[in-house]
Parts: structure tokens; sequence; C-alpha cells
């Protein structure tokens, strides 16, 4: 069976802020969204007109303590390992700044190759920490690719060390676009890593089957068709 997304009541928001939520996928993620507004960064939203209202000060990371806390602070096997206490430290670290700057988005992120490159990681590898399990993890893919989009058509992911460059790409990877996931095996087939390139291969080979990944089917409360809920139920299917 499909997976579903609750009422704001099930996602435990208080009382005022479940007056957004109803059911289905879009009440509950504005619900959500509204919450967190709330809850980590002081800003008002209104909901259905997108208009922030500061209410409070809100300190915004920089780039440099995202590429400290992405490179520095953790490696390979945290990346790609899922880890409730990681989850947690994330969104302690970040939640605020990402909510704000996907809403009003500074320049500053753009000056240099480091500091675009740590605003893809903030739009794509953040979220799917921070929101994990929820529509969340996928609400700034978009913003993540037209980050990446812009840095790769300046040139800037090979002024940034080997080892980071791979999360330049990485949002094309996460596409449910076929033109995008193309793009990605050709990024990752560059820069010369198999692991990496394997997992570009596996996920456009899934894009060019269904269309779409089936694994986030019940995140997204989307009905699977016959062929999706058959690849699901094999071993080690999804990523």
């Amino acid at each position: 069976m499909p997976g579903r997304i609750g009422t704001a009541r099930e996602y435990g928001l208080p009382a005022k802020l479940q007056a957004f939520g109803g059911n289905g996928l879009i009440a509950a993620y504005l619900a959500a969204e509204a919450y967190l507004l709330w809850k980590c960064s002081g800003i008002a939203l209104a909901v259905g007109r997108h208009v922030g209202v500061m209410t409070g000060d809100i300190e915004i990371c920089t780039p440099e303590e995202v590429l400290k806390f992405w490179f520095t602070e953790l490696s390979y096997d945290h990346w790609f390992t899922p880890d409730p206490g990681l989850d947690e430290q994330c969104a302690q670290r970040f939640q605020a700044s990402h909510l704000a700057l996907s809403r009003n988005f500074d320049n500053v992120w753009r000056e240099t190759p480091q500091n675009w490159l740590a605003a893809v990681i903030l739009f794509d590898q953040m979220p799917r920490n921070m929101y994990r399990g929820s529509p969340l993890a996928f609400a700034t893919d978009c913003l993540a690719l037209r980050e990446a989009k812009l840095a790769i058509g300046a040139s800037a992911d090979m002024a940034v060390p080997r080892e980071w460059r791979a999360f330049f790409y990485m949002p094309f990877e996460h596409s449910e676009n076929l033109t995008d996931q193309t793009m990605s095996v050709k990024l990752f087939t560059e820069l010369g890593d198999a692991s990496y390139l394997d997992y570009a291969i596996r996920h456009r080979d899934v894009i060019e089957r269904f269309g779409r990944f089936p694994h986030r089917n019940g995140i997204l409360a989307r009905m699977s068709s016959a062929a999706e809920e058959e690849y699901l139920a094999q071993p080690g299917a999804g990523f």
C-alpha cells in the first residue's frame, strides 16, 4: 500500500497552526513548513502568498560554516549513512538558515565557487537530513538544481577541490527529470569516481524506467503502479 501524508494534527502542530492544514500533501506540507518557520526562525509565513514577515532576529549561517561542517566535521560515511543524531545536529545548526535563504536568497552565496557549493549543499543535502521521511526533504531540490546549473555554467565546479565537486552534481542525480539525469551521468563520468558514477547510472536508469523515483511515492503521497510496487519489493530497491 502506498504511504500517506497525515493531517496537520497528526504532525503534532500547535493548535493555531493546525488551521493551515487539512488532508493531503499540499496542506500537510504547508502546515509543516509554517510550523518550522514559527519554531526555528521567527518568521511568520502568510501561507498561500508566501510572504515572509520578520518577527525576530534570524542568525543566518555563513557559507564557510556550511563547508566546515560538511567537509571537516563530517566524512563520506556520515554523508550517506542515515543517522538520527546527525539529522538533529543539521536541524539545530542549519534549519533556520535553510528556511530563510530558500525565501530570500542572498547573492553573497554566489560570490565564490566555495560559497556557491555551500548554497547547493544547504538546499540539496541538508534537507535530506533535517527533514528525513518528510516531503520537506525534497522541497528545495529545485533551488539546489538552479544553483548547480548556474555554478557549473560559470565553471565554479572546476574551482573547488575534486573531492568536493560531487556535491555540485548531486542535484542532477536527485532530479526526476531524465535530461537532468543524463547530465548527472555525464558529470560523474567526467569526475572519474567509480562509486559516484555507479550511483548516478542507477538513478538515471530508474528515471528512464519509471519517470520518477518510486521510493519517494509513500512520502509524497503518490500512488505506486504495479510495476513500481514490484520494483520496490526487490531487496535494495531505492536509494
